[in-house]
């Protein structure tokens, strides 16, 4: 066996997110999709870099966006706020970023994970993804394969 065990990230590696404007379109309405860029530029939604720029208010937050469910909701959200959106609408733009339905696995992922369950390798998931990714991963039949 080559390997001892296998170690995935979950972001950009097994998964990748959907379109900022497919999550916007998809969480209040096809209107909205020209938001998505907007949103994405300001690191507003899940798959932006860092924005350009992060208000005063928001920077501790961001600095632990990823280190529990709260302040990745509130880091998003927020700046969601500061793009524009309301309070109510960041939230559910940030809810659409959670669900298995904004997530899709890459076209090698269930592939590769069978192949090292049949070879028996352990495989984990290790992420500083601030949300629980396991519902988003028993979605696709992956559980079996991928303990978080």
């Amino acid at each position: 066996m080559p390997f001892d065990a296998v170690l995935f990230d979950f972001s950009g590696t097994l998964f990748h997110v959907e379109s900022a404007a497919a999550a916007v379109a998809a969480s209040l309405g096809p209107d909205f999709a020209e938001w998505g860029p907007k949103l994405k530029h300001a690191g507003a939604i899940n798959g932006s870099d860092t924005p350009d720029e992060l208000p005063d208010h928001l920077a501790d937050v961001w600095e632990r966006r990823d280190l529990s469910h709260e302040a990745h909701k509130a880091a998003y959200s927020g700046l969601s706020v500061h793009a524009g959106l309301s309070p109510e609408q960041a939230e559910l733009v940030y809810a659409r970023g959670t669900t298995a339905q904004a997530w899709h696995p890459y076209a090698d992922t269930a592939p590769v994970l069978h192949r090292l369950h049949d070879q028996r390798v352990p495989v984990a998931v290790v992420s500083n993804i601030g949300w629980d990714p396991r519902p988003v991963i028993e979605a696709y039949g992956l559980a079996d394969y991928l303990p978080v």
